[in-house]
């Protein structure tokens, strides 16, 4: 074998490691379509704990207590909002744990860090939440 064949082998085969190392690590960085699922409802289910949370603010405003369900915000006094999880298809949970303090409770699929929602009206929580039953602790905003 030539000196020329050998070197021309020696960069087929680096250059084959590197393209199997890129696809090996992109496939580590890379969540499996199953977890990418979990993690889209979960922001699904946030979003809606949000939309929720929301509409207390604008009942609160309105009528100065927290409603007695989230039936009463689906009545049309407020606004239409989704209260069920999008898989379980099960309500979130809703508690009033005091005159103007609530809990809104969803089941997590995965945990998510850092996650602040900020609300048209330049209002900010804090969505952060570990996975399985999580329970938001909240108190209505007022303007």
């Amino acid at each position: 074998m030539r000196r020329g064949e050998a070197a021309g082998r020696l960069i087929i085969l680096l250059a084959v490691s590197a393209v199997i190392a890129a696809i090996v690590a992109g496939m580590m960085l890379i969540d499996s379509p199953a977890k990418e699922r979990a993690k889209k409802l979960d922001k699904r289910r946030v979003s809606d704990l949000a939309e929720i949370a929301l509409t207390i603010d604008r009942y609160w405003e309105r009528y100065h207590k927290l409603p007695d369900d989230m039936n009463a915000l689906q009545e049309g006094v407020v606004s239409e909002i989704e209260i069920a999880d999008p898989k379980t298809l099960r309500s979130y949970g809703y508690r009033i744990t005091a005159a103007s303090a609530y809990e809104l409770c969803a089941e997590f699929d995965t945990k998510q860090s850092k996650e602040s929602w900020m609300y048209r009206a330049g209002r900010e929580r804090d969505w952060s939440h570990n996975a399985g039953e999580y329970c938001f602790r909240l108190t209505p905003y007022e303007k």
